[in-house]
């Protein structure tokens, strides 16, 4: 942690990240450790996730408390899977990947006229929302939360989660039929009120 803490040139920078490797470590581990089952992986992840809030210092510094602590507890999970997944493919066994098939060219994705912005954005309705959100598989609740909670870009989330943007557009796409597929009704009522 602290060779870490000495790539940090500015001091309030560095004062920060040890703030949250001191208060949100042990959670961060815990965390790795329920994914991974073994000390040594739930430890290389927490360097891991240091990392990454290094390299994404101005996001993480501007987030206010609860969104701060759910970026951490997703980048956690996140980096925890991609490092659970590259031991699986070591040991030569097969994935068994609950996210969508990446190969070749991803379409652009653009919101259709079935946007979820306005429900996203209605305050009143946001205990419901997330119920649902609830339902649908973590990936896609993911790109949801990066995209619509904490108004990332494209870029950012595709920076934050390791894959390339036109994963992240795919996702967010697939989310939002999800949850149209399933939910479409609802959706519409909470739209409505």
């Amino acid at each position: 942690m602290f060779t870490f803490l000495l790539s940090i040139e500015n001091e309030n920078d560095r004062a920060f990240v040890e703030k949250l490797y001191l208060k949100y470590g042990k959670k961060i581990y815990l965390v790795a450790f329920g994914v991974l089952g073994k000390k040594e992986d739930a430890e290389d992840c927490l360097q891991d996730v240091m990392r990454i809030i290094i390299d994404n210092l101005q996001l993480f510094s501007s987030l206010e408390e609860e969104n701060l602590i759910r970026l951490l507890v997703k980048c956690t999970r996140n980096t925890a899977i991609d490092k659970y997944r590259a031991e699986k493919r070591k040991r030569g066994k097969e994935r068994s990947l609950d996210e969508p098939n990446t190969d070749g060219e991803a379409q652009e994705i653009a919101d259709g006229e079935d946007s979820l912005d306005d429900i996203l954005i209605n305050k009143e309705n946001r205990s419901r929302l997330n119920e649902i959100i609830a339902e649908i598989p973590p990936v896609y609740r993911d790109v949801l939360f990066f995209r619509y909670d904490l108004s990332l870009k494209y870029s950012e989330i595709a920076r934050l989660l390791g894959v390339s943007e036109s994963v992240v557009k795919v996702r967010l796409y697939r989310a939002k039929q999800t949850l149209l597929k399933t939910k479409k009704e609802e959706l519409y009522e909470l739209r409505k009120q």
